[in-house]
């Protein structure tokens, strides 16, 4: 979703990548998952989980995770990962009344994971806000 944000508000130079915690590696999308990003005009048919790997983690500026257990769960297999492991709600600026924690839809029905998907939204579009102030703050600066 990030990614097609992005590309949709015509901001660069921001690599993203999607990893499991429990991922087994190929699985595709469930088909729940690719109906709620279908509404979205995402095409998740592609899409093949992939393991966190310590590579991944020594190339990624930030990690987001939606659950605190997928928090607990990287940072204790890779201690050195805690600096850049956060909720993404919470990065993304939510508010302490709210909860913290996007729970993972897997198994749950089709209006599961279409509450998922409007939660990641809601939070994606809040980094897309910091992203382009970020963006419109560099432009013709000096370098």
């Amino acid at each position: 979703m990030l990614r097609h944000m992005l590309k949709k508000a015509g901001i660069t130079g921001i690599e993203v990548f999607s990893r499991g915690v429990a991922a087994t590696d190929g699985t595709p999308m469930t088909n729940e998952a690719q109906d709620a990003l279908q509404t979205q005009g995402i095409d998740g048919k592609k899409h093949r989980a992939t393991l966190l790997t310590p590579e991944d983690l020594e190339r990624a500026d930030l990690v987001l995770v939606m659950e605190e257990a997928h928090q607990r769960r990287i940072e204790s297999q890779f201690p050195n990962s805690k600096s850049t492991v956060f909720l993404l709600k919470h990065y993304a600026g939510a508010s302490s009344d709210e909860s913290l924690e996007i729970e993972d839809p897997y198994g749950g029905s089709p209006s599961d994971y279409e509450k998922c998907r409007m939660e990641i939204q809601d939070s994606l579009l809040s980094l897309l806000s910091k992203f382009k102030s970020i963006d419109r703050g560099t432009k013709g600066s000096p370098s």
